[in-house]
């Protein structure tokens, strides 16, 4: 089931990315580049721009119902799975949060090394003047 409806969801965007394409905007549009203004005399004079926007919405009311069920059925199938293994995620957490910290627990000591003193600071140059 869930195959069948992300195919369907695959071949309703592509459909829906031409569509919107295909419309004819203010400006060139991409209809123009397959025949230049003789697609639109294929539907009518205004009869390809009702087509285009009834098409338009019906394939984005389609897109986003599909995407919601798409959404609901992935997230019901995460939360079975985890019922079906009887783990909350938890016990992960748990175990790293017994885990010592760097510098805890038992490992082995760095030896201390005293930083040696800083030399005396150089004598200020003097300025010549010439």
């Amino acid at each position: 089931m869930f195959a069948l409806l992300l195919t369907i969801y695959i071949i309703v965007c592509i459909i829906l990315i031409i569509s919107v394409l295909l419309q004819s905007g203010k400006g060139g549009n991409m209809s123009s580049l397959f025949g230049g203004g003789g697609g639109d005399s294929f539907f009518g004079a205004t009869g390809g721009n009702k087509f285009l926007n009834r098409l338009t919405t019906i394939l984005a009311i389609l897109f986003f119902v599909i995407s919601l069920i798409l959404a609901g059925s992935t997230k019901r199938a995460e939360t079975s799975l985890m019922k079906k293994a009887g783990t909350t995620g938890q016990t992960e957490v748990q175990q790293e949060s017994e885990m010592p910290l760097p510098g805890q627990g038992e490992t082995a000591a760095m030896p201390v090394t005293e930083t040696p003193e800083p030399a005396e600071p150089a004598p200020a140059a003097k300025p010549d003047n010439k």
